[in-house]
């Protein structure tokens, strides 16, 4: 009769039909209230809901009607795990190896925890114990290379997420990891090949975006694209970032911009994290160009934001001009939510700065970076015209094209640099008053130098 209420709960339990599993194991231990199977259940069942603290009592509980089983340790280690008590979690796995050594849970959540604290060597042991168990058991192999691609031993992890991929082609979190691994040992064709595959199984923005760098990294390596490339294209005909890759790869007939769904698509996949990744980039545009706005602009003047992304040059403004009104336009969906939340700006449109004017609106328009994604800035530079009053004034920045300063062109990694001349050039109707070399950001460690235009409507 017990083994078939036991049978029924971890039935439950396996359906994620916690609450039926809750109530069975409620009944059964009624009758049987120091029934140590009852309490593993109750314990599995209160963790599937999501209510740690009890599910521990419950564990402890069963451990204590049977000294002898190893189980409610494991499991006890698993919610640990889970609540991010590691000293505990593995005080619970020696406590289940303690009662049975060749416990393949225990040793999982014992090398899951040493992974939480960063002892990768400590983790990798662990899962070596349980693969010498369960040589096949492919949790125990991906968890291994995961250990193994920590400690920089990335050809031992390629090789088991290799052979994990070829057993099961369809398991993203293999994929992914497959793809990451050969990405950082600088393999990018075969990480673009492992990207693409991913993108058939779950189509994402990111990885469009992440397949299109490992391309990009194969240009500067002068390695082919072209048959990823086009079976990306065969894939995928209408996605932007392919098309975009496409047209960076064409040396003899370079775009004059990034296509606006491309920009669209690539800055709303890294809304989330651009902030952060600016930050460790060192990112200066924003507050150069507000410092040189406050030298040359009056107080509280009316300013237009083109491209402004998260609002980070908002920040900057606010801070040294105090707005009247600040108004912020940007492609991106996922940006414009993340500058609404700052509540800096007055008003904020998702439009393209290549065709948005105001007549005669503004005292200062602001671009901080957004022209690198622009080749030929001519109609760029006309709107803004357009849309400052007389007298008013224009700030803004490119990374320069030191070979040809009279040009601008497209880099392989698809965003242009603009040349001095050229920019002094396309500057039709404008009086440049301050032109200088300045650090915009670090790439790669390097410093990326970019011109600090100012410019007044004449």
């Amino acid at each position: 009769m017990t083994a078939d209420i036991v049978l029924k709960i971890n039935q439950a339990n396996s359906e994620n039909d916690f609450e039926t599993a809750l109530r069975l194991c409620g009944d059964a231990l009624e009758n049987d209230p120091q029934n140590a199977s009852f309490l593993i259940g109750k314990g599995n069942a209160l963790f599937g809901l999501k209510r740690a603290e009890e599910a521990v009592s419950a564990y402890l509980a069963a451990a204590q009607a049977d000294e002898t089983d190893s189980l409610p340790w494991a499991n006890l280690a698993g919610v640990y795990y889970d609540m991010r008590r590691l000293d505990d979690g593995l005080a619970a796995c020696a406590e289940a190896l303690k009662r049975d050594g060749a416990n393949v849970n225990a040793l999982i959540h014992r090398g899951n925890l040493f992974m939480l604290k960063e002892d990768f060597a400590a983790a990798l042991a662990a899962y070596n114990a349980a693969e010498k168990i369960t040589p096949e058991d492919t949790l125990v192999l991906f968890n291994k290379a995961n250990a193994l691609s920590e400690l920089d031993r990335p050809d031992e992890a390629e090789e088991i997420y290799a052979e994990l991929a070829r057993k099961n082609p369809a398991d993203e979190d293999v994929l992914y990891a497959l793809a990451s691994v050969l990405e950082k040992a600088e393999k990018f064709a075969p990480a673009a090949r492992a990207y693409l595959r991913l993108l058939q199984i779950r189509e994402t923005p990111v990885l469009h975006i992440t397949l299109g760098g490992c391309l990009y990294n194969m240009l500067l390596k002068n390695e082919d694209i072209l048959p990823v490339l086009d079976d990306w294209l065969t894939a995928f005909p209408n996605n932007p970032v392919a098309l975009h890759t496409l047209k960076t790869a064409d040396r003899l007939n370079p775009a004059k911009r990034a296509a606006a769904d491309y920009v669209s698509e690539l800055f709303d996949a890294f809304a989330d994290s651009f902030d952060s990744v600016l930050q460790g980039l060192d990112y200066q545009a924003p507050a150069l160009i507000a410092e040189k706005a406050a030298e040359i602009v009056s107080n509280r003047p009316s300013v237009l934001d083109l491209g402004c992304g998260t609002g980070l040059c908002g920040i900057e403004l606010k801070k040294r001009l105090e707005p009247s009104c600040l108004t912020g336009i940007d492609l991106s969906d996922g940006m414009l939510e993340k500058a609404r939340a700052r509540k800096i700006y007055d008003e904020l449109r998702q439009a393209d700065i290549t065709v948005f004017s105001r007549e005669n609106a503004f005292d200062l328009v602001v671009s901080a970076d957004v022209l690198t994604y622009l080749g030929d800035l001519s109609a760029v530079f006309e709107n803004v015209r357009k849309s400052l009053k007389t007298g008013g004034y224009f700030v803004l920045t490119v990374s320069e094209n030191t070979e040809h300063p009279d040009k601008y062109e497209m880099e392989l990694s698809g965003r242009f640099t603009h040349g001095e001349d050229y920019i002094r050039k396309t500057l039709a109707g404008f009086e440049i008053r301050t032109l200088s070399r300045v650090e915009l950001r670090k790439e790669l460690n390097e410093p990326v130098i970019g011109l600090l235009v100012a410019a007044r409507k004449i």
